[in-house]
């Protein structure tokens, strides 16, 4: 992400922030392809964030963020 530094940790504080207490509240399930069984969530800023959750040890991985209109200016290029 082109974001500066600060906007970045900003980012990712609110994303750690709101997954700390209902990960799965506003998540989808990814249901096929490579990331079977993760979720995903719309965070901050428009950037999806891609996570996986252990609900036996009560812990959240935060594994991927990625822009949501990223893919749309590869394309347009």
């Amino acid at each position: 992400m082109a974001y500066p530094l600060e906007v970045k940790e900003r980012i990712y504080l609110e994303s750690y922030k709101r997954l700390s207490f209902m990960p799965t509240l506003t998540a989808k399930q990814i249901s096929f392809g490579k990331l079977k069984g993760y979720w995903a969530r719309l965070g901050l800023y428009q950037v999806i964030l891609v996570f996986e959750v252990d609900e036996d040890n009560l812990v959240v991985w935060i594994d991927g963020i990625k822009h949501k209109r990223e893919n749309i200016y590869w394309k347009k290029k």
